[in-house]
């Protein structure tokens, strides 16, 4: 035993970087090919097959139960018997009757505590013969042995379908995203490439412990994604809008029963009493003078069509201010109509969904206290979840509809506000009915 408070274990590093040497892997199965693979399988095979006849065997003759292999019995049971004398030597043997044993009437005359020690008494005996069998003939390795050599000679043939695989999933996940960057088509890589390590590893784990088939386990995750892909392919071709939010939006909306908002945007002329002067506005004076060098058309290019060009409010507001101090005529720009009195109503209807999944939200609290004490059904504490989820997600597609009716865009961390809200709705509520009051002060 040793007992110490630090110790120091210091393990040589090979600052070489010598290769191992490759005749550490011979014989092994992951230096076989193909044709390697299957000649080592079925020599192994044959092998285990001639140990199974020899087992077979043994257990045919060495009986569980032991009296059967006593001198005396084999005696009997050959017919052979003690000869008195030389002379009845040459005498045939006559074989003695045996009787038959009735067990049930045998084990009737004990009692109970010697019943439990004969029958502990034949269960080691048979887990005796068990590892007799199993153990000293090495046939368990010998199993494992072979399943790590089928292992490897399908692994040969399932990656190089996984790259088939994933190629018939990446390529249509390239057309249907649609967007610019490393963000969305990393995030989906990597989620897609580790569902995939993880069923990978479970079919192997089967595969070499001979839960499964060897083949079942392997192919698995082929399996798996293999209807992905197809499904990704079709939806490619068709140009489905597989990753488009506001579909899964309408598609809520049909079940929750919420109407869809539409944002009608119109044509309205600019007042010019309404635009200010030049110099009323606190913009960048590089950006005045990069503006002023504009020509007339291109400036009133940029005022009519500013949201194609994705200019915000503030360059459209500059712009027009040029256009005025120029002398320029003024003309129709499209413009979003923000109706303020739609926008009341969906926060009205954020607030009132927001307040039920509140209430349920205390529900779901004071059923988890009372579970600790009595019983409660699953059944209903199942259907108090289900009806928090769903006044939960309407109450953040009217949260959305508010901002879309508006038009600006929610904050870049709602993600994790929604996921926050989900699991404390009462802390999160005040801060994004704050948001909502805020903006309807502005717009009203």
């Amino acid at each position: 035993r040793e007992n110490f408070k630090e110790k120091k274990i210091v393990i040589p590093f090979n600052s070489g970087f010598d290769r191992m040497d490759e005749s550490n892997l011979e014989g092994t199965q992951i230096s076989k090919n193909i044709l390697q693979l299957g000649n080592s399988i079925d020599s192994l095979s044959s092998t285990l097959d001639s140990v199974n006849v020899h087992d077979r065997q043994v257990i045919g003759k060495n009986t569980y139960l032991t009296y059967r292999n006593s001198d005396a019995y084999k005696k009997v049971e050959t017919g052979e018997t003690a000869l008195p004398n030389k002379e009845q030597a040459n005498e045939p043997l006559k074989k003695k009757s045996i009787n038959t044993i009735d067990f049930d009437s045998l084990l009737n005359t004990y009692s109970n505590d010697e019943i439990s020690r004969y029958v502990g008494f034949a269960a080691n005996e048979a887990e005796s013969s068990r590892f007799n069998i199993m153990e000293t003939t090495q046939k368990i390795n010998m199993q494992k042995n072979i399943r790590m050599h089928k292992v490897e000679w399908h692994r040969k043939f399932v990656l190089s379908f996984a790259c088939l695989i994933f190629f018939f999933i990446g390529a249509p996940l390239g057309a249907i995203i649609r967007k610019g960057g490393l963000g969305m088509p990393v995030v989906v890589s990597v989620l897609l490439f580790i569902v995939y390590y993880i069923i990978d590893n479970i079919g192997y784990k089967m595969a070499r412990d001979g839960v499964w088939e060897v083949w079942q386990g392997m192919w698995l995750s082929s399996f798996a994604l293999f209807p992905l892909g197809v499904f990704l392919t079709y939806k490619a071709m068709n140009d489905s809008a597989l990753f488009n939010p506001e579909a899964y939006g309408n598609f809520f909306r049909k079940i929750l029963g919420l109407k869809k908002k539409t944002i009608y945007e119109t044509e309205q002329s600019v007042d010019i009493n309404t635009v200010p002067d030049l110099a009323s506005l606190n913009a960048n004076p590089d950006q005045i003078a990069y503006i002023q060098e504009m020509s007339v058309e291109n400036l009133k290019d940029i005022a009519k069509n500013h949201k194609e060009y994705s200019y915000d409010e503030d360059t459209l507001q500059l712009v027009l201010s040029i256009l005025k101090d120029k002398g320029a005529s003024f003309f129709d720009v499209k413009v979003k109509k923000i109706n303020y009195v739609e926008s009341q109503s969906i926060f009205n209807a954020f607030m009132k969904n927001a307040k039920i999944a509140m209430l349920i939200y205390l529900v779901i609290i004071l059923f988890a206290i009372l579970s600790v004490i009595i019983k409660l059904s699953f059944i209903m504490s199942s259907l108090i979840v289900v009806a928090y989820a769903v006044f939960f997600i309407k109450s953040f597609i009217c949260y959305f509809d508010f901002y879309r009716s508006i038009d600006k865009k929610t904050r870049k961390n709602m993600f994790g506000i929604i996921v926050g809200s989900f699991i404390f709705i009462w802390g999160f509520y005040p801060y994004l009915k704050k948001n909502i009051e805020r903006e309807m002060i502005k717009i009203k």
